[in-house]
C-alpha cells in the first residue's frame, strides 16, 4: 500500500514537470489541418466546418450550443435565429435539431421551431390567467397572439385542463374554452329570462338584447330544456321558444271556445300563434268538420238535420244560415247542407243554403190560379179573333178528315173498275194519258186529284203568355209566407213556377213542327205519284 501510494506521488510530479516543462518542437497551423483531415478522411474522427471555416466542432459540441441557445431564448427558438450565432450551415443545424428532439422528450419541432416543455408550460400559464380574467378564450386568438398552430395549441392546453388550465372546452364548438364559473353565470341568466317568458319569442332577438355567445347560449338552454328545468320548446330550426305555459293556455282556450260555441275559426287560430290551425284542430279533435274558413262539430250538423226534418214535415222553408253559426259562410253553408240533404230525397235546395219541399213551391202557386182566370177572360176579350181562328181550324181539321177518308173509299173503287174492264197495255195507256193531262192542267189537276188532301198546318202562331219571370216575381213578394226572404229566392221560386209553362209551351211548338212535317211528307208523296214511271230519269 505504501508502494502505491509513493508510485503515485511520483507520476504527480512528473505531470507536473511536465506542465511546467516547455517545449522546442511545436506543430504549424498547416500541419494541424493535415492532421486533422488525415483523421476524418480515416473516419476516425467527425467534425463541422463553421461557415467561415476557419474553425471545426464536433457534433456534440454542435448539439450542446444549440441546447444554450433554446435556453437563453426561454425554451424556443428558431433554427434559422440560431444560424448567425452558431456559425454553421443550416443544414448541420437542422441534423443536430433532430438528433436533439429524438433523444430528449421534452423538445419537440413545431414550424421549425425548438420547443421545450418549459415553454408551453409557461404560455399554459398565461392562458389560464387570460382565461381567469375573461371567462372565455378561443384558440383563434391565442394563435395569433403566439404565432403557433391551433392544433398544437388545443392538443398541449387540452392535455393540462384541470391541472395548469382551469377551464372546460366547448363540445359544439372545440375552438373555445370556458371557465366553470363563467358557465354557471350565464346558465343563471338564461334560466331567469326564459322563465319569464309566456309567449313565443325570437331565440336570435333574446341573443342580441342579452349578449349571450352564440355557440354558449344554445348549448345551456338545451341543457336546461333536458333537464326540465325550463319548460318549453324550440321550434323553426331552433329560432323560436315556446313555453309550456303558453301552449297550455292556448289549447285551454281553443278547447273551452270548442265547447261553448260547437266551431272554431282557422284565422281565430291562427292569430293564437297556431301555424297550421286546420292541422292542431285536427289533432284535438278527429271527429270535427273541417270547412273551408272554420270547423265545425257534429252536434252543429246535427241542429241542421234537426231543422231540416221539421222543415220537411212541415212543407215549409228553413235557411241554414240561421241555424249554423255566424261565422259560417254561405260557401261553407252550402257544403253541410249537401251533408244533410243526401238523406232527403224530397228536399229541395235554393240559392244553395235554403232547404225546401215541392209541397211549399205548390203552395206558392196557389195565388196564381185567380190571376189565371183573371187573365185568361182578359185574353178572350182582347184576342177573340185568335180563339176563333182556332175554333176553325179545329173545324177544318175534322171536316178534312172526313173528305180523305171518303176520297180513300172512292180510289179504291176505281182501282177495282180498272182491272176488270180490261188488262195489259191498253189499260197503261190510258193511265199514262190521264196522268199526261194531269200534268197540262196541274193546278185544276191537284184540286181535283183522288189522292188523299192534307190540310196545311200554319208556319206561326200567335202565343199568349200567362206571366213574365219579373211579374212572378212581383207576384211572390207578397206572399206572407215569404215575407223578408232574398230577392234571390224568390226569383229561384219564381224560376220554378215558371218552368211547367216554358215546358208546355216547348211541346205545343214541337207539335205545331211536327204537323208541318207531316204534311210535307204528305205532299210529296201525293207528287211521287203523279209522276208516271217510263217519265223518271235513271242516272246513267
Amino acid at each position: 500500500m505504501a508502494a502505491t501510494w509513493e508510485e503515485i506521488k511520483r507520476l504527480a510530479s512528473d505531470f507536473q514537470r511536465a506542465q511546467l516543462s516547455s517545449t522546442n518542437q511545436r506543430l504549424a497551423e498547416r500541419n494541424c489541418h493535415e492532421l486533422v483531415d488525415k483523421l476524418v478522411s480515416l473516419g476516425l474522427i467527425e467534425v463541422i466546418y463553421t461557415s467561415d471555416g476557419r474553425s471545426y466542432l464536433t457534433p456534440e459540441e454542435l448539439s450542446k450550443e444549440i441546447m444554450e441557445e433554446v435556453v437563453a431564448h426561454g425554451g424556443r427558438v428558431n433554427l434559422v435565429e440560431m444560424q448567425p450565432a452558431l456559425n454553421v450551415n443550416i443544414n448541420h443545424i437542422e441534423n443536430a435539431s433532430s438528433r436533439i428532439i429524438a433523444e430528449d422528450e421534452d423538445l419537440q419541432m413545431v414550424l421549425g421551431q425548438i420547443i421545450h416543455t418549459s415553454y408551453i408550460e409557461k404560455i399554459c400559464g398565461d392562458i389560464n390567467d387570460q382565461l381567469q380574467d375573461r371567462g372565455q378564450i378561443t384558440f383563434a386568438n391565442l394563435t395569433k397572439e403566439y404565432d403557433l398552430p391551433g392544433d398544437f395549441l388545443k392538443k398541449e392546453v387540452g392535455s393540462r385542463l384541470g391541472t395548469l388550465v382551469f377551464g372546460k372546452v366547448n363540445p359544439s364548438n372545440t375552438d373555445v374554452l370556458y371557465t366553470d364559473a363563467y358557465l354557471s353565470r350565464h346558465k343563471a341568466r338564461i334560466r331567469g329570462i326564459f322563465s319569464a317568458l309566456t309567449r313565443p319569442t325570437s331565440v336570435t332577438a333574446i341573443i342580441n338584447k342579452y349578449g349571450f355567445p352564440e355557440q354558449v347560449f344554445y348549448n345551456l338552454l338545451g341543457e336546461l330544456i333536458a333537464s326540465h328545468r325550463l319548460r318549453g320548446s324550440l321550434s323553426g330550426n331552433k329560432t323560436t321558444y315556446t313555453p309550456d305555459v303558453y301552449l297550455a293556455a292556448q289549447s285551454d282556450w281553443v278547447k273551452n271556445f270548442y265547447t261553448q260555441n260547437s266551431y272554431l275559426e282557422y284565422d281565430a287560430v291562427t292569430r293564437l300563434g297556431v301555424p297550421d290551425a286546420k292541422q292542431y284542430i285536427r289533432k284535438l279533435y278527429k271527429n270535427a268538420i273541417m270547412l273551408n274558413a272554420c270547423c265545425v262539430s257534429e252536434s252543429c250538423l246535427e241542429s241542421l238535420a234537426v231543422a231540416v226534418e221539421e222543415c220537411l214535415a212541415a212543407d215549409s222553408f228553413v235557411d241554414a244560415m240561421t241555424v249554423l253559426p255566424s261565422v259560417v259562410s254561405p260557401l261553407d253553408g252550402a257544403q253541410l247542407v249537401q251533408m244533410v240533404v243526401k238523406s232527403h230525397k224530397q228536399a229541395i235546395v235554393l240559392c244553395d243554403t235554403i232547404i225546401t219541399t215541392q209541397g211549399f213551391i205548390n203552395k206558392c202557386a196557389a195565388p196564381f190560379e185567380e190571376i189565371m182566370d183573371e187573365k185568361a177572360r182578359k185574353d178572350m176579350k182582347m184576342n177573340s179573333s185568335m180563339f176563333a181562328d182556332l175554333s176553325d181550324k179545329r173545324s177544318l181539321m175534322g171536316a178534312t178528315g172526313d173528305e180523305s177518308q171518303s176520297r180513300k173509299e172512292e180510289r179504291k173503287k176505281k182501282a177495282a173498275a180498272t182491272s176488270k174492264s180490261g188488262g195489259g197495255t191498253q189499260g197503261r195507256e190510258v193511265r199514262s194519258k190521264a196522268v199526261k193531262n194531269k200534268f197540262k192542267g196541274r193546278g185544276g189537276a191537284n184540286k181535283d186529284s183522288d189522292d188523299e188532301d192534307t190540310p196545311p198546318v200554319a208556319a206561326t202562331s200567335k202565343t199568349l203568355v200567362f206571366l213574365r219571370l219579373p211579374e212572378i216575381v212581383e207576384v211572390i213578394e207578397k206572399l206572407p209566407q215569404l215575407k223578408d226572404c232574398s230577392s234571390v229566392m224568390y226569383e229561384e221560386i219564381a224560376a220554378r213556377l215558371e218552368r211547367p209553362l216554358k215546358t208546355k209551351e216547348t211541346a205545343g211548338r214541337a207539335e205545331e213542327k211536327v204537323n208541318a212535317l207531316y204534311s210535307n211528307i204528305k205532299l210529296f208523296e201525293k207528287s211521287v205519284k203523279l209522276i208516271a214511271d217510263d217519265e223518271i230519269c235513271r242516272p246513267t
